[in-house]
């Protein structure tokens, strides 16, 4: 893949890479990560376990179109 810039600038560019590379480092202070730890750890602890049939109501859409799918195809089989 060929990177093509108005100004002609190498994709490689230094001064880029610097800024883009001090823009998305992690940070470096503690209360960030811990932060993130309790966000996540909440998030594991807030649900609760799933039997296995009430994962089901989420696949209603996908099975829908499957079923949809299969009866277009078995129509166009069969005309």
């Amino acid at each position: 893949m060929t990177l093509v810039h108005d100004d002609e600038r190498d994709p490689r560019d230094d001064e880029l890479h610097a800024a883009l590379s001090a823009e998305y480092r992690h940070p470096a202070e503690g209360s960030y990560w811990a932060f993130l730890e309790r966000r996540i750890m909440a998030r594991i602890s807030a649900e609760a376990a799933r039997e296995w049939w009430s994962w089901f109501p989420e696949w209603g859409r996908v099975g829908l179109a499957a079923a949809a799918l299969a009866l277009a195809l078995a129509g166009a089989a069969a005309w």
